[in-house]
C-alpha cells in the first residue's frame, strides 16, 4: 500500500491519497473534512473510524465502517455509509471499466 499527504493541512480540507488498504481514525473537524483519494472513489469524512482496500489490480473495492459515518464519492453516484451498530460493517463496490 502507498499514502501521500502533505507535511502540514492547510485550507478548507484534509486530503490523502491511498493506493492499497489503510485504516483511518479521524477526528472530527466540520471546518476542515477528511478525504481520502482513491483511484476507484473518495471517501469524505467528518470523524470516524474506517478501512478502505482500494487496490488498483482488485475488481472488487470495500469501505469497512467501525463507528461513525463516511461518503463514498464514485464517479456515477455518491454514497452515505454508516455504522449502526457495534462492530464492523462492511459496504463493496464493484470497480466499473472505464471505455478507452
Amino acid at each position: 500500500s502507498r499514502i501521500r499527504y502533505p507535511d502540514r493541512f492547510a485550507g478548507n480540507e484534509r486530503r490523502v491519497e491511498l493506493e492499497g488498504e489503510g485504516y483511518f481514525r479521524v477526528h472530527r473537524n466540520e471546518k476542515q473534512p477528511f478525504i481520502v483519494n482513491t483511484h476507484h472513489f473518495d471517501v469524505r469524512v467528518l470523524g470516524t473510524c474506517f478501512d478502505i482496500k482500494a487496490y488498483l489490480s482488485d475488481e472488487v473495492v470495500s469501505v469497512d465502517v467501525e463507528s461513525g459515518k463516511v461518503q463514498v464519492d464514485l464517479p456515477e453516484a455518491m454514497m452515505r455509509l454508516s455504522s449502526p451498530g457495534a462492530g464492523v460493517h462492511q459496504y463493496h463496490f464493484r470497480r466499473i471499466q472505464q471505455a478507452a
